[in-house]
């Protein structure tokens, strides 16, 4: 009997190493990493908030100014749109999709 709780505990040892010596390899990995994600991740939501910002300000525009015409007032609502739409495709990598 002692011979098999003797294997059992081997084993165990054994299998609690590797799964520990994955976590550690893996925390140290990400935390090579993160820094350098972070600031390109902070420095494209930056750029997004940039043109969120803009497009705020052509919005704001177009409902306060009655003095364009409905084309007028689509297609500059339409850049603003686009411009931002373009910028979230372009940064995918970096900005959360929701």
């Amino acid at each position: 009997m002692n011979a098999i709780w003797t294997a059992v505990i081997g084993v165990l040892g054994v299998i609690v190493g590797v799964v520990l010596n994955e976590v550690i390899r893996r925390s140290r990995c990400i935390e090579n990493f993160t820094p350098g994600i972070f600031k390109k991740r902070l420095a494209k939501y930056e750029k997004l908030m940039g043109r969120l910002q803009t497009g705020y300000d052509v919005a704001s525009d177009v409902m306060a100014n009655e003095d364009y015409t409905q084309e007028e007032r689509h297609t500059l609502i339409s850049e603003a749109i686009v411009n931002i739409a373009r910028y979230t495709d372009e940064a995918e990598l970096y900005i959360d999709p929701n």
